[in-house]
């Protein structure tokens, strides 16, 4: 019963980080839809780092 639980959770954390980043991705670059796939970590972490997301998810996608 904890193994299914702890999958549930992981899998409910994989689903709000990509829900977060796309999020993020929506918000800084608005009106280029397809740029999603070309956003890479780094992109994720510069905007992290320029304190436009607060830093309370930071560690929640960790």
């Amino acid at each position: 019963m904890e193994w299914k639980l702890y999958l549930k959770m992981k899998t409910k954390k994989k689903k709000a980080c990509r829900s977060l980043r796309k999020a993020i991705i929506d918000y800084n670059y608005p009106f280029i839809r397809t740029l999603e796939f070309n956003v890479t970590d780094e992109t994720i972490n510069n905007i992290y780092i320029n304190n436009l997301v607060p830093s309370e998810y930071i560690s929640f996608r960790q």
